[in-house]
């Protein structure tokens, strides 16, 4: 027997729960706050954004930056205004109502030092990202979360649709699990994947002026409703069902 579920609540990091990109903030840490242009020149790639990343942090080491700097440094990231209310009011709500995860192209520790600073980390349910850890050295070493080829529209190291659509499946399947709606809040080219997954009943916030939102608004193969969002009270506004005021969808 199938549970009727809770509402589904999935969120990006960067740029949809912080306002900034957690992967070029720390960029603040390196000699005069730049990274040096032979690394740039080399290695910056959108499609293949983790070798990047790893030359980054070896630099960072390299020059002397350590582990408590990085951590220090994160918890500086500042959040979209109104997005930890948000999420502390969908947590309060209680799990039989929403079902909170992360799926995010940033990594393990950038997402789980901003959480636990803003001790928002026991509001997710589960966090897919790429996995990072510290070495014996103190240098901060990062993996790809996966290695893809079947979706175009997403980086080689992540899918999101893949992630949601198996998530929502093992749900389902392994824990008799249904949810009844999923929202998807995320603002990037890598949010569009899973987006257009969704169904009619569904929702998406998409951050305005941001890809996400430009992108889906021409996109005819997008069937779920679509919510531009400034803050996070743009969002709770339409999740609150204790509210009957009605929303514009644009």
């Amino acid at each position: 027997m199938t549970i009727d579920g809770p509402e589904l609540v999935v969120f990006d990091f960067d740029e949809t729960i912080v306002d900034c990109n957690s992967d070029t903030f720390i960029n603040e840490l390196a000699t005069d706050g730049v990274i040096p242009e032979e690394i740039v020149q080399k290695y910056y790639d959108h499609n293949n954004w983790i070798a990047y990343m790893k030359q980054v942090l070896t630099y960072l080491h390299k020059t002397g930056v350590t582990e408590e700097q990085i951590r220090s440094c994160l918890k500086r990231m500042p959040l979209i205004a109104g997005m930890k209310d948000l999420i502390f009011n969908l947590k309060n709500s209680g799990p039989q109502k929403y079902e909170l995860i992360i799926i995010s192209d940033a990594n393990t520790v950038f997402i789980g030092q901003s959480l636990e600073f803003n001790q928002m980390d026991k509001a997710f349910r589960k966090v897919y990202t790429n996995p990072a850890k510290f070495d014996g050295n103190g240098c901060l070493q990062v993996e790809e979360y996966q290695d893809q080829n079947w979706c175009d529209i997403s980086a080689h190291n992540l899918c999101k649709g893949y992630v949601l659509m198996d998530y929502i499946s093992k749900r389902k399947s392994e824990d008799k699990m249904q949810f009844s709606r999923v929202s998807y809040v995320g603002d990037g080219l890598n949010d569009v994947c899973p987006a257009l997954k969704l169904t009619n009943n569904d929702r998406v916030f998409a951050r305005t002026g941001y890809p996400l939102h430009k992108r889906l608004a021409l996109n005819p193969q997008f069937n779920a409703k679509l919510y531009p969002f400034a803050d996070g009270n743009d969002i709770w506004n339409v999740l609150d069902t204790r509210s009957h005021h009605t929303n514009t969808i644009q």
